[in-house]
């Protein structure tokens, strides 16, 4: 493959005149490659021009076979830890990551970097970091968080060209088996016990429980995005303050909209906040789950936090049999499995409930249990006692017709008990030669009188 490579100075027409610009350019390309790339030499002597030119052949040809690392990955290698961080958190800035996010990334991966002891990117290896992770006294889900975050970084860089490869792919996360701390959801009497302590901070915490906003979602509420008066009252929420970044539309039950009005102010701006004094903040939350004698954890290590409230909506949508697709769509999920699995509490719902909806096996009828090697019922004993049964009477059988001459004589014959089919001498059509055909036909005794 050969590199295509020349310089030039660029030229443009100015007021009827053609203007030649002072430095040099550079314009490269491979060969087999659609476009030119660009570069500023930013020299006027085209002796100097035409040496870097030189050099600049001679470094990609060295590049292209190995001798030595492309640019970017050399001047990666020279660029400490802390300045690629600040160049990615950056970068998620640009893409209007959430700051939420950028702020978690910028304290775990700056702490990692600090613990560690990491000056440029040779020193980032997977042992350095698991001996300072096994240094740490922090939750296994904390741990992870801080793989993730250092992983997200690396994994940015490699991309860029920076590094060859992430030095911690081979680090495995810690096994969270068996260590319960995840959010539990409210009971109905806790969910009460709560808004009855909660003074003024009782309308969020109920349109929350009602809505399933998140925290920031709540604190960017305004007053401009509440309907109360539409025939169906809704929240418009808009996509500048939604973790998706969509908006949504979220109905609002009979409760919501009388506690809502309760806080509405008589003449308020649409762009006043809805909840003025601020959304509860977690040491407020604890205040009011003490105040209310509930306990934050659980037996089971499980906790309680604003966020519980969100995972209270899941279990009553599903505690109310709500389908999952609805559920779904009411949670803002694009994940069925997250709407199911993560946010809905198993403690709470009925399943005890559930059990008393199956068969009760000593109440199905025997016959119904008698079953043979096929799967079907068996009836042996069923035509034992309808055999055994006398038959008195059964309908008509037809007696002798003598050539048509005389009227038809019925006979009612007796069926004895102990024998279930008995051949009867019947005749039923004359011949054509005007003598009676007789035949010897089985009568059976259930498909006539039963």
């Amino acid at each position: 493959m050969m590199l295509l490579a020349r310089i030039y100075k660029p030229k443009r027409r100015r007021r009827g005149k053609v203007v030649v610009a002072r430095s040099w350019r550079l314009r490269w390309k491979w060969q087999g490659e659609s476009r030119y790339h660009e570069l500023n030499l930013r020299v006027s002597d085209r002796q100097v021009a035409e040496e870097k030119l030189a050099a600049f052949k001679r470094e990609k040809e060295h590049e292209r076979h190995g001798i030595i690392p492309p640019r970017p990955l050399r001047e990666g290698a020279q660029r400490a830890m802390s300045g690629h961080l600040a160049d990615f958190l950056a970068e998620l800035r640009s893409l209007g990551r959430d700051a939420k996010y950028v702020y978690n990334v910028d304290k775990r991966v700056g702490r990692v970097i600090e613990g560690c002891g990491w000056q440029l990117p040779k020193d980032v290896t997977g042992e350095s970091f698991s001996c300072w992770r096994r240094s740490q006294v922090r939750k296994p889900k904390t741990l992870n968080d801080y793989l993730d975050a250092l992983s997200t970084l690396l994994n940015w860089m490699k991309r860029q060209g920076r590094i060859a490869a992430n030095p911690l792919l081979g680090v495995q996360k810690v096994s969270t088996q068996g260590v319960d701390s995840h959010r539990r959801a409210l009971s109905d009497q806790e969910a009460a016990s709560l808004l009855a302590v909660a003074g003024s901070r009782k309308a969020a915490y109920l349109v929350a429980l009602g809505t399933g906003l998140r925290r920031a979602e709540l604190d960017g509420l305004q007053w401009g995005d509440v309907h109360l008066d539409a025939v169906k009252p809704f929240l418009s929420v808009r996509a500048s303050t939604t973790k998706n970044g969509k908006s949504a539309v979220l109905w609002l039950r009979s409760d919501l909209v009388d506690e809502l009005r309760k806080i509405q102010p008589a003449e308020v701006a649409v762009s006043a906040p809805v909840f003025a004094g601020g959304v509860p903040s977690m040491e407020q939350f604890r205040a009011d789950l003490a105040a209310a004698e509930i306990a934050e954890k659980d037996g089971q290590g499980r906790r309680l936090v604003f966020h519980s409230l969100r995972h209270t909506l899941a279990t009553n949508l599903a505690r109310a049999g709500v389908a999952p697709r609805i559920a779904q769509e009411l949670m803002r999920h694009s994940d069925l499995r997250l709407t199911m699995g993560t946010y809905t509490d198993a403690a709470l719902l009925p399943t005890s409930d559930a059990l008393e909806k199956l068969p009760w096996y000593d109440q199905v009828e025997l016959a119904a249990l008698a079953t043979g090697t096929d799967g079907k019922v068996d009836t042996r004993k069923d035509t034992q006692n309808d055999t055994q049964t006398p038959v008195q009477r059964g309908p008509c059988v037809s007696g002798a017709v003598r050539d048509g001459a005389g009227p038809q004589t019925q006979n009612r014959p007796e069926i004895p008990s102990d024998h279930a089919e008995k051949p009867e001498k019947v005749t039923s059509e004359p011949s054509s030669a005007g003598r009676t055909r007789t035949y010897n036909q089985p009568v059976n005794s259930r498909l006539l009188y039963h």
